[in-house]
Parts: structure tokens; C-alpha cells; sequence
């Protein structure tokens, strides 16, 4: 019996993400021995069950492993809402002539890279501010922090180490807003345009919500995919962040992906592309043989595979990358440092650590 893998369902859900009927295949995969349960767990932990809650419907999981109401309408309506939340803020940001830049699923809000807006699962909702006045327009709609004991942000200046502010949020919504500064971690900045917020166009029929260019947007998502939270105990390389980096890059025109490439490249990135580029032949194509074609495609597949033995993988692979990481200059001047010490210094830190460290050992 042929064990059912990530990479399996890697392509499962590049599949139902371009609106393919995968109903037959996921089953194939139930009846090769994959439980409903452990379909769902692995869904949950990549962040896709939106995106495969149709076929997960349609093989009639018990309320024990599939919650009701996870179905396709709750996610389609679920995300209806959150648009409207940023409509309502498009409507006060213009009345005082400022805006915002979208940033990763508030993006497929508005201009969707998958079928209809409901396939793409969210925990929030992040946008770029060049502008302090937004701020008050979050103020006027009765944002507060979520965290009480932080004060509404009225600047854009960060904590050492953060590019995003203090999550805002109202009672009556259903996730925070997070406005960033920069559109990825300072240790990565390097890799996105200096153009990034100038190059953004405006989204049709509002007045203050902008979207990036595609070769910007594309960039962002790959250093959330590949880099960001690659020395976290919690997980990365989730499969809603690679699916939709395959997904933009197949709706680039040939002179944009160029374009891309190039200008990634020439910010220090190339080698980011060619590996990323390798593990989507290996993942998504079949390509055994991309495994070799650069250290940098042999490490990145290697520890997808890794991170497939869930906790048991995640936190040895998450050490490894946080020592690696000691090793590159931009991290002793991002500040990121700084917030790493916070953590060591925090009881709730090492008692999540050790939680992760006995599950370890138990599998």
C-alpha cells in the first residue's frame, strides 16, 4: 500500500485550486488506507480546508471529523464578510484621502487567484500603510488593539524586529486587522521592489484599496511561502502558500514571469527562484529528478519531506533553521534578535517548547 504523502496532497489541492474535480482522487486516497480524520487534520495544518471542504463534503464525514458547518458556504460567506469589512474601511480611508496596499488573502478578496473567494481560508486580514491618517480612519470604525494594553497606533514607527503594528480588531468582526509597515519580515526586505507601494494599482470600484503589481505580489508570497517561519515551532511551508505561488506564477504572461526572475535576481534572490522553481517540478510535476538540481532545491525538498512527520519533523527542522539563520548578517541588523530574547525570557514560550518537545518523543 502506497503511503499518501504531502506532496500527494500538494497536487490534490493545485488541483481543486484551478476548479478541478478531485472527488475521485480523494477518495482513491480514503480507500488506500487514508482515514477522513487524518485527511482533515493534515488539511487543517496546511491551511487548505476551504479549499477541499467540497470533496470532504462529498464523502459524507461523520460530524466527529468534519464539523458541519465547514462546508463551501460557510467559507464563501465567512469571507463575504471580511470583504465587507474592508469595503466599510475603503469608505472611510477615502473620505480623509488616504489608503491602504492588500497584502496575501486580503488580496483574493478582491481579485481572486482561485475560483470563487471562498476557497482561501484566513485567520486575518494584513494590509501595507504608508500613510498614518489611516489610522484614524481605523480609530472613526471603532478599531481597538487587541492586545488591551497596547495603545491604537498612530505612527509607523515598529518595534525592533517587527514589521507589522498591534493587531486592531472590533467585537462584531470576525478577525483582527494587522497593518504593516513592510510587506515581509525586515530580514527579507531586500528581496522586495523599493517600488512596492508606488507600483500598486488601485482596486476597480474603490476609492483607497490597492492591490500590488503580480511580479510584486508574487515575491511577497514566496518569502511568506519559503522563508518566513521556517525557524518557527509551529510550522511553514503550508501547502495554501505554495498552491498559490503556483497558482500566480501559471497566471503570469511569459514576459512577467521573465520579469520576475529578473528582478528577484537582482536583489540577491536567484538562488530563492531556481530552488523554488525546482520544488514545484518535484512537488506539483512529478520531477524525482529536480531533487538535484541545487543544493538549494535538495535542502528546501528534503525538508518539505521532513516536515511531513508532522512534530516530529517540524521542531528538529525549526532548531536547525533558527542556528542556520545565525549565520546570515541581515539577521544581527533586522532587530530580530531582540525579539527573540523577549521570547526566552517569556514562562508561556518554553512551556509551548516543551509541549512540542514531548510530542517529539511521543511520535
Amino acid at each position: 500500500m502506497t503511503k499518501f504523502t504531502d506532496r500527494d496532497m500538494a497536487r490534490l489541492c493545485l488541483c481543486a485550486a484551478k476548479g478541478e474535480d478531485i472527488t475521485d482522487s480523494v477518495a482513491q486516497a480514503i480507500n488506500g488506507g487514508k482515514s477522513i480524520a487524518s485527511f482533515v487534520e493534515d488539511a487543517m495544518i496546511h491551511r487548505v480546508l476551504a479549499l477541499l471542504a467540497k470533496q470532504l463534503l462529498a464523502l459524507d464525514a461523520g460530524p466527529d471529523e468534519l464539523e458541519s458547518r465547514l462546508t463551501p458556504q460557510f467559507f464563501f460567506s465567512r469571507n463575504l464578510r471580511l470583504k465587507s469589512q474592508l469595503v466599510q474601511l475603503d469608505e472611510a480611508l477615502g473620505s480623509i484621502g488616504s489608503r491602504i496596499v492588500l497584502l496575501k488573502g486580503a488580496v483574493q478578496l478582491f481579485e481572486p487567484i482561485y475560483p470563487h473567494i471562498g476557497m482561501r481560508d484566513m485567520a486575518d486580514l494584513d494590509f501595507l500603510v504608508d500613510d498614518p491618517k489611516a489610522f484614524e480612519a481605523l480609530a472613526t470604525l471603532g478599531y481597538q488593539p487587541q492586545d488591551s494594553s497596547e495603545r491604537m497606533p498612530s505612527s509607523l514607527e515598529l518595534e525592533p524586529g517587527k514589521n507589522h503594528l498591534p493587531p486592531v480588531w472590533r467585537e462584531r468582526d470576525l478577525v483582527t486587522l494587522e497593518a504593516h509597515v513592510s510587506p515581509v519580515s525586515r530580514l527579507y526586505t531586500h528581496l522586495i521592489s523599493p517600488k512596492f507601494a508606488e507600483d500598486a494599482r488601485r482596486v476597480q470600484s474603490t476609492k483607497a484599496l490597492f492591490v500590488p503589481s503580480p511580479v510584486d505580489q508574487l515575491h511577497v508570497l514566496l518569502v511568506h511561502a519559503l522563508l518566513h517561519d521556517r525557524d518557527s515551532m509551529h510550522g511553514a511551508l503550508f501547502l495554501r502558500s505554495l498552491v498559490e505561488c503556483e497558482l500566480l506564477f501559471d497566471s503570469l504572461s511569459a514576459s512577467q514571469r521573465a520579469e520576475a526572475e529578473r528582478s528577484l535576481s537582482q536583489r540577491g534572490g536567484g538562488g530563492l527562484w531556481s530552488s523554488w522553481r525546482a520544488f514545484a517540478d518535484w512537488c506539483f510535476n512529478g520531477d524525482d529528478r529536480a531533487l538535484l538540481r541545487s543544493p538549494g532545491a535538495w535542502m528546501l525538498i528534503t525538508e518539505f519531506r521532513i516536515r511531513g512527520a508532522r512534530e516530529a519533523g517540524v521542531l528538529p527542522v525549526a532548531l536547525f533553521a533558527r542556528l542556520a539563520r545565525l549565520f546570515q548578517p541581515r539577521y544581527w541588523t533586522s532587530g530580530i534578535l531582540s525579539v527573540q530574547t523577549k521570547k526566552l525570557v517569556d514562562p508561556a514560550f518554553w512551556q509551548r517548547f516543551s509541549t512540542k518537545l514531548k510530542m517529539v518523543f511521543r511520535n
